[in-house]
């Protein structure tokens, strides 16, 4: 039986590394902080493979990544707009895109379901909606929750930074508490005050999910019919791997 492939998605504040059985839609999620890429444990989940797809946001660790690939001779492509367009795979990525943005993309397009849009949350929050053809219709970037409660403590004297949750809406009654609650509804309300400006200029859509590493508690709140899914990126993912074996997009 054929190894499985090894998709890698390379955030900021997460590694997460999915064994797709080729023969099944079946995933084995792991996920690792940025200081563990050296480990043992990341090398022996990508020694397992016999192909890989990258997506990144951070070149350092995607070099280490590729190192432990090299060594190990596994043949593995990147997700860029570069190749996407060798690919013919989707209309409208620009230079510079992220991986994961385009990878959300190529997703919503293998499902058909179109207009669609995906959120992603994590420690930025993207929201990205793909138009009828399949074609690329813009997006916005916004900090996440993590990242708005790291500037506070990084900008101001009495703000000390506290891991941010899921909490209750009711005005915090402290400074650690105000900051928490304020970061997590302020999130909700970037998330949801710019899907319903979208929606006012008349970009809707049919299909709208929400994905990354804080979907789970975000969706328990979002107020707009929506669906769950964590690790959507890794949808988009398994159709780069076919193209990139293929020659082409096999859509």
């Amino acid at each position: 039986m054929d190894k499985p492939i090894v998709l890698i998605d390379i955030g900021n504040s997460t590694i997460k590394g999915a064994l797709w059985e080729r023969d099944s839609e079946h995933l084995t999620v792991h996920c690792w902080g940025p200081g563990e890429v050296g480990s043992p444990d990341v090398s022996s989940v990508i020694e397992r493979a016999d192909g890989a797809v990258l997506s990144s946001v951070v070149p350092r660790v995607a070099m280490s990544i590729k190192e432990i690939l090299d060594r190990s001779s596994i043949p593995y492509t990147e997700i860029t707009t570069h190749h996407c367009n060798e690919w013919n795979m989707l209309k409208g990525l620009y230079d510079g895109m992220g991986g994961d943005r385009i990878a959300h993309c190529i997703g919503l397009a293998s499902a058909g379901i179109l207009p669609a849009v995906c959120v992603d949350i994590g420690t930025a929050i993207t929201i990205d909606r793909l138009e009828t053809g399949p074609c690329f219709g813009g997006g916005f970037i916004v900090p996440g929750p993590s990242l708005m409660t790291s500037a506070l403590s990084a900008g101001t004297a009495l703000v000390d930074y506290s891991r941010i949750e899921s909490v209750p809406f009711e005005p915090g009654t402290d400074t650690k508490n105000a900051v928490k609650i304020g970061c997590w509804w302020a999130s909700v309300s970037q998330i949801e005050g710019l899907l319903n400006m979208l929606r006012s200029t008349g970009r809707t859509w049919k299909r709208l999910v929400i994905s990354g590493g804080w979907a789970a508690g975000f969706s328990r709140v979002l107020s707009i019919p929506h669906e769950l899914d964590p690790h959507h990126v890794f949808h988009g993912m398994k159709v780069i791997w076919k193209a990139y074996e293929t020659g082409h997009y096999p859509g």
